[in-house]
């Protein structure tokens, strides 16, 4: 098994486990096999958060250089047990075999515990790295809305969303389309429901609680298809890029055009309340 210690603290976004399967990958594990510590820095380095869309292309990097460290300490003990060059080696299925010839292998449970317990030459197999990135790539989201208009109440009804993302190779494609679907109902708060009203004489919030505060609930998500569109990114881990900010970002754009199209009025603050397209 293989412990990778790594910071920052995952907030939702189940980054650990897209950074456990780039490990996994490059050791020949199974996801299984890697068991993640993670957002404590009494276990591990400091860095500097979850922010940015930032976190599986910079840590993922991370990951990427630690794992190759580890990696190739592998090979060179396997090439003194096997009698052939570590450039000749590869690692499958928790073994490292010979290129051109599979059957001549030792597994990765002899390398490390001949490491261990080795009373001539002990070692530690620990890969260790810092990722300085020269780059960032950005992600890109398109966005399209189709919506119903009431014109006796001005409610707006979302009928379906189409996203269709640019996030680079996506690592976990499961957890990429759980993350556009969340930040869609983030979106779809701030542009139709969401109204922080303020009381300007003592400046107290008033809408504070989900009764005055309205957020969107499953029953008014829109049917969803998300594309993801795979175009790895060269200087990402796998040719992963960020992807957590593009998927709150255009939903209220979306809507306020697809509302112009049905009944050709334009609402230029949010929320876009039955109210204010009734007015408009």
């Amino acid at each position: 098994t293989v412990v990778l210690s790594v910071f920052p603290a995952s907030i939702g976004t189940l980054a650990t486990t897209s950074l456990a399967q780039v490990a996994a990958e490059i050791l020949g594990l199974g996801i299984q096999d890697v068991k993640v510590v993670w957002g404590d820095t009494d276990t591990t380095l400091f860095e500097i958060g979850s922010h940015a869309s930032r976190t599986m292309y910079i840590v993922g990097n991370a990951v990427v250089k630690a794992a190759n460290d580890a990696r190739q300490k592998l090979l060179n003990r396997a090439s003194k047990k096997l009698g052939v060059p570590a450039d000749q080696l590869d690692i499958k299925n928790k073994k490292i075999i010979v290129k051109g010839n599979p059957r001549k292998s030792i597994t990765l449970v002899e390398v490390v515990k001949d490491a261990i317990y080795n009373v001539r030459d002990v070692e530690q197999i620990v890969g260790f790295a810092s990722h300085r990135p020269e780059t960032s790539p950005p992600p890109y989201q398109a966005l399209f809305a189709e919506v119903e208009v009431d014109t006796e109440t001005g409610e707006v009804t979302v009928l379906k969303m189409v996203s269709v993302n640019d996030c680079g190779r996506a690592i976990n494609p499961m957890t990429v389309e759980g993350q556009f679907e969340g930040g869609a109902a983030q979106g779809l708060g701030f542009g139709l429901w969401e109204d922080p009203v303020i009381d300007t004489t003592t400046g107290r919030v008033l809408t504070d609680d989900f009764d005055t505060y309205k957020i969107a609930t499953a029953m008014d998500m829109p049917d969803m298809d998300t594309i993801l569109l795979d175009q790895p990114d060269p200087t990402g881990p796998f040719g992963a890029k960020g992807v957590g900010e593009p998927g709150c970002v255009n939903q209220a754009a979306a809507v306020a055009n697809a509302i112009y199209d049905a009944v050709g009025v334009r609402v230029w603050s949010l929320p876009i309340t039955p109210e204010k397209v009734l007015k408009a």
